[in-house]
């Protein structure tokens, strides 16, 4: 927990676990000064397909095998996609 610098989920630990990574202490000043967080419970996100294609284009990109466009297209074009497959079955 400490080396990769996540946020230990348990409580009772000494201020030797508090996080250090930038982002989580960026995201516990949000909250300490009032700010709601973003709940974690995506119900409108598209199919899993739709997660898998997105992150094999990020992993892609991240890995420099990849360009951001491709990452762009499987986010915007592969929405539409399961947009369109959602509203037939509906309709």
């Amino acid at each position: 927990m400490k080396d990769m610098g996540f946020v230990c989920p348990f409580t009772g630990f000494t201020d030797e676990f508090l996080p250090t990574n930038p982002l989580i202490k960026a995201a516990n000043e949000s909250i300490a000064a009032g700010k709601t967080p973003v709940a974690w419970n995506f119900t409108t996100l598209p199919s899993e397909e739709w997660k898998n294609t997105l992150g094999s284009a990020l992993l892609a990109y991240a890995q420099g095998t990849g360009n951001w466009d491709a990452v762009k297209a499987a986010f915007v074009d592969n929405w539409a996609k399961e947009y369109s497959l959602k509203s037939q079955a509906t309709t």
